[in-house]
């Protein structure tokens, strides 16, 4: 993304937008923006518009009358400073050689504003001061300023929008609403100058791949109704050949997707590299699955592709999928009653205020992904580097704490206070499953890790710890006392003070050796260890 490095975009007067500039503080490979509706989410998708192409939109949108002003920011770098200010000139109110004082503004920030109409120069700002001598300078440098968004191609898929019977068209273009789409399935089928592979194999298998394990389409094809219409059929070995219009409106968001990220650079012959994708809502009659899973396809085609895509969302899903990845950005548009706002979220506070807006509660929510439980944070140190090692053994993605799952400690003999099912059995008998806590209510996938707490290998693990072992939906003991008992003589020297054995306790053994019990400290020495 070195295309977009030190790239804004931001917009006054346009729109839902006021007077304060709101937009792109930067530009990533996936730009989510989340918000309630009428907020100004596909204000934000115009104005990236706008910044492609100019002059079809601006001078028609205005705000009370006032000039929208549109306005883009860079960096002065040493190729644009070398192209206007010219070597070997001096002299008038810039001291000493031009070129020399040019390279003193070398990084600073440069806002030009884009121009209301063809043929006009905008005005632009510097956050540096400079003589007066060098504005002539850089005016030409704002000229120049790169612009990453100019030349490319905008596709958008509207909020509203389907997939119908068409009849035979010349203009093979795609709509917002979709529009055209028919036409271009059965042209990329049908015309023998066409690959109808793009369809018929790649299209086809991508469509599967989001799909999956819900349904497998052996084969897309495209037939003339009676009414002379041509009409998308999609064949399905359980259910046999089913007319697209019959399906339900999440299947055709989804092959809009693929159409707009697939077909369409095919189809004007453009790289995919040169698209700007614009998807409103995909969401909208989806399953929370699909959406996952059509969310992360997009993320990986647009690496794949290098291209850019802006997404617009009520979903919060996204703050889970997308809040801790380099390659994605997540803007909360909001509305104060006279103008939009836009701030980035970058972190769990700004990603409470996106579900509040939202009005998603926990209830909603129900439960986390999973949880964990240990005794302590010293189990957490070790069971997060063996779940990192496992992965690189099995050549495997490491699960990404905080969204995937979670750790939540009990504390020790805290774990009998807590209910793993509905309600146990014998403390329905005895009354005591009114006192219990139900940590169903945190995640119904939870995994009990709990030391043995044995002294000797005929030592019987509590009743408490079997009673968690039978409520979770997993569990592991320690085969030997503590987690620690799984460490190598040689590791467990260098924390402990000596080896342990498999029924040793590590506070016993540290004692002994050091001459004091860590008790609070022991967490900070394993993980230095």
């Amino acid at each position: 993304m070195e295309r977009f490095a030190g790239f804004a975009l931001y917009a006054q007067d346009f729109k839902c937008f006021g007077a304060d500039p709101q937009g792109f503080n930067e530009v990533r490979r996936l730009n989510l923006i989340i918000g309630r509706n009428n907020t100004g989410k596909s204000a934000l998708l115009d104005l990236v518009r706008f910044a492609i192409e100019p002059y079809d939109l601006f001078p028609y949108s205005h705000r009370h009358k006032i000039q929208p002003v549109v306005s883009i920011y860079g960096n002065l770098d040493e190729k644009l400073i070398q192209a206007h200010f010219p070597d070997g000139t001096s002299g008038g109110s810039i001291t000493g050689p031009h070129r020399t004082y040019g390279m003193t503004l070398l990084g600073a920030r440069m806002r030009v504003e884009l121009p209301r109409s063809e043929g006009r120069d905008g005005r632009f700002t510097l956050d540096k001061e400079y003589v007066d001598g060098a504005r002539g300078y850089l005016g030409e440098a704002a000229k120049h300023l790169p612009n990453p968004l100019n030349g490319l191609r905008f596709a958008r898929i509207a909020a509203e929008r389907d997939i119908v019977a068409e009849g035979d068209s010349v203009d093979l273009s795609l709509k917002s609403d979709g529009a055209g789409a028919t036409n271009i399935i059965q042209r990329f089928i049908n015309d023998e100058r066409r690959p109808n592979e793009l369809i018929e194999d790649v299209l086809r298998s991508d469509l599967n791949r989001i799909m999956g394990p819900d349904a497998n389409f052996t084969k897309i094809a495209a037939q003339r109704t009676a009414d002379n219409l041509w009409m998308i059929y999609l064949d399905e070995r359980a259910k046999g050949r089913i007319a697209l219009a019959d399906s339900g409106s999440g299947l055709k968001t989804i092959l809009l997707v693929l159409i707009n990220m697939l077909v369409l650079p095919e189809l004007v012959g453009r790289d995919p590299s040169d698209y700007v994708f614009a998807f409103e809502e995909l969401e909208n009659n989806l399953h929370p699955g699909l959406q996952r899973r059509l969310l992360k396809y997009i993320q990986e085609k647009l690496a794949e592709v290098s291209a850019i895509a802006f997404v617009t969302t009520h979903a919060p899903a996204v703050i889970d999928m997308f809040s801790r990845t380099d390659d994605a950005q997540i803007l909360h548009v909001t509305h104060d009653g006279q103008a939009a706002q836009v701030r980035q979220t970058a972190g769990s506070t700004e990603g409470h205020s996106v579900l509040n807006d939202l009005d998603v509660r926990a209830s909603d929510l129900l439960q986390a992904n999973g949880i964990v439980w240990v005794e302590g944070i010293s189990d957490v140190i070790y069971l997060r580097r063996w779940i990192e090692l496992y992965c690189e053994s099995k050549n495997a993605l490491v699960p990404v704490e905080g969204s995937e799952y979670a750790f939540m400690e009990y504390g020790g003999r805290c774990l009998s206070h807590l209910d793993f099912a509905a309600a146990c059995a014998d403390d329905l008998a005895t009354g005591d499953a009114e006192w219990l806590l139900p940590a169903l209510s945190v995640s119904r996938n939870t995994y009990v890790v709990m030391d043995s707490d044995k002294r000797g290998g005929n030592s019987m693990i509590n009743k408490t710890k079997l009673r968690a072992k039978s409520a979770a939906s997993g569990s592991w003991f320690t085969e030997g006392r503590e987690v620690e008992n799984y460490l190598s003589p040689e590791v467990a020297e260098t924390v402990f003070g000596r080896a342990l054995k498999q029924y040793d306790s590590a506070a016993e053994a540290y004692a002994a050796c050091k001459g004091n019990r860590f008790d609070t400290k022991k967490a900070a020495i394993e993980a230095k260890s």
